[in-house]
């Protein structure tokens, strides 16, 4: 770790107030950032996920945060927060074993089954747009903390076809021992051409605020 990691690591999970003095983790500090991690995405891919019950496919490796990254989390997080990047070498493979719908791919082997491939050999929308989002790819980036301990942030992107797809950055703010995914909307992008609101639905979380 780099002696960023190491003081980050400290400041949010290596000693926590009580009453004034400081009560020491036993653990590691790699090890408990990379627990850390681990809640961010069982956090963001259970809000994803919403009611949906269809296996998910994540890609194998997360992609780098980087320097714009930090900027537009510290934008989307306010509070003048200031921003550490990680480098992780806990493969997601084992960060996400808990979650049997979540399945990790190779993206090199990966394939679309593009709707609007399908919407052209005459099946009908719903069901183009069905099988295109079971055969799609989530790729999720690296989890970034902010120095105060009360932020985490990670950018995503879905792909299910050429013009079928949505992402962008995701904010969580600590609630106890756990992450909570913040309402605070974050840059996004879209992928909606010929097919409104189907993309933006695949994001439950997302969907769901449309409800409120």
């Amino acid at each position: 770790m780099t002696s960023k990691e190491v003081l980050l690591a400290a400041l949010l999970f290596g000693a926590a107030y009580a009453g004034g003095t400081y009560a020491q983790t036993e653990k590691p500090a790699s090890a408990v950032v990379a627990a850390e991690e681990t809640k961010v995405y069982e956090a963001f891919l259970n809000s994803w996920r919403g009611k949906d019950r269809v296996l998910l496919n994540v890609a194998a490796k997360p992609e780098p945060i980087t320097k714009h990254d930090l900027e537009e989390f510290a934008s989307c997080a306010g509070k003048q927060s200031k921003w550490v990047p990680r480098t992780s070498n806990v493969s997601l493979a084992s960060q996400l074993s808990k979650l049997a719908w979540v399945r990790v791919v190779d993206p090199a082997t990966w394939q679309a089954n593009d709707p609007e491939d399908l919407i052209a050999k005459g099946t009908p929308v719903d069901k183009a747009v069905d099988r295109g989002f079971s055969k799609a790819l989530l790729t999720l980036s690296t989890v970034a903390f902010d120095v105060s301990g009360h932020f985490a942030a990670l950018n995503y992107s879905f792909v299910c076809g050429r013009l079928c797809g949505n992402g962008g950055a995701v904010l969580f703010e600590r609630n106890g021992h756990s992450w909570v995914r913040s309402n605070k909307q974050c840059g996004n992008w879209m992928s909606l051409e010929r097919r409104p609101n189907n993309s933006f639905e695949a994001d439950g979380y997302a969907a769901a605020q449309l409800q409120h």
